[in-house]
């Protein structure tokens, strides 16, 4: 639910601006697993690490849906 005023769709809400990727990615980096992780873990770091790292190389923004 969006506070009064605001007025995002849902898919406009949704997509990330190529400086925003830039953003995520340095904090997502910033937060990688510790040692000791579990597998699964490390796995879905180093997937979506690999997401935000090829959008920044190519200047692109991206859709993020968390449903």
């Amino acid at each position: 639910m969006c506070p009064e005023g605001v007025n995002l769709d849902y898919f406009d809400d949704s997509l990330l601006r190529a400086e925003q990727v830039v953003t995520m990615l340095e904090v997502f980096t910033v937060n990688a697993p510790e040692a000791g992780a579990q597998h699964a873990q490390i796995a879905a770091f180093k997937s979506t690490h690999a997401i935000l790292t090829q959008a920044k190389a190519q200047g692109m923004g991206l859709a993020a849906f968390c449903d």
